[in-house]
């Protein structure tokens, strides 16, 4: 299943092609401007829209590191990635909701390499979409 949404091309489809029989009631509980908000920071490299609200502390995880920081450390992390890693493309792959959770993944094409890299975020689900965590990881 391929879905398209407007405002910034964000492609969604289900992982394996597949989508469980719930999957449609998990997306349409997740708030799309969470979806936007993640697929516009990773296409435009834009480390401010990503961190938006945050937690006190957020797990931030990149090749080769992964610690808690607080938001401004987290913004000079994500900036550094971001300018080093400069976007190409970011296209969704999964959303959904489980707890008081919204969770959005998706690959990230930069201009270091040929392979995209797997991204995974995760927010609270309980009405300011507090980004907890973001993971940028290598494909396997």
């Amino acid at each position: 299943m391929l879905l398209i949404a407007g405002a910034g091309g964000v492609e969604t489809r289900g992982q394996d092609g597949g989508e469980p029989p719930d999957s449609t009631a998990a997306r349409s509980a997740v708030p799309e401007q969470v979806v936007e908000r993640v697929s516009l920071a990773f296409s435009d490299g834009d480390a401010d829209l990503l961190l938006g609200t945050t937690t006190d502390r957020i797990e931030v995880g990149l090749p080769g590191t992964r610690a808690y920081y607080s938001r401004s450390q987290a913004m000079y992390v994500l900036r550094e990635f971001f300018n080093d890693h400069g976007p190409t493309r970011f296209a969704v792959e999964d959303v959904s909701k489980a707890g008081t959770s919204y969770f959005v993944t998706g690959r990230f094409w930069h201009s270091r390499g040929e392979q995209p890299m797997h991204v995974y975020t995760r927010f609270s689900s309980r009405g300011d979409n507090r980004l907890y965590e973001v993971r940028v990881e290598a494909l396997r």
